[in-house]
């Protein structure tokens, strides 16, 4: 699903990405982390307009990594960069935590 809306996103700036590499999923805190590395082509005013765009999805999405340079194509540049996207588990979030736990403990005691 984030690999689809980064291409949407990029399709409608006329931005192209030739691959994406996933990187291994890494534990952050209680967040997960997933990097992504793409390959790109676009114009320096598509691409600023793309990353922008990538940056309004707020703390979910965040671009720390970005390699620019010249294109064969005139007025074109080409590149790499590195896409990081923190989010939580749905079966995380799912299970209790410690507290709820202990007031169902207290709840069951009284009955």
């Amino acid at each position: 699903e984030l690999l689809k809306m980064i291409q949407k996103t990029a399709d409608s700036h006329q931005v192209v990405l030739f691959k994406s590499k996933p990187e291994e999923e890494k534990m952050v805190g209680n967040l997960s982390e997933l990097a992504i590395e793409y390959d790109w082509e676009a114009t320096l005013d598509s691409l600023a307009h793309f990353l922008y765009d990538v940056q309004k999805q707020g703390a979910m999405l965040d671009v720390r990594q970005l390699d620019v340079s010249p294109a064969q194509k005139a007025g074109f540049l080409k590149g790499r960069f590195k896409l990081f996207c923190a989010f939580t588990r749905e079966s995380d979030s799912a299970a209790p935590d410690r507290r709820q736990i202990k007031s169902r403990k207290k709840k069951e005691e009284r009955s």
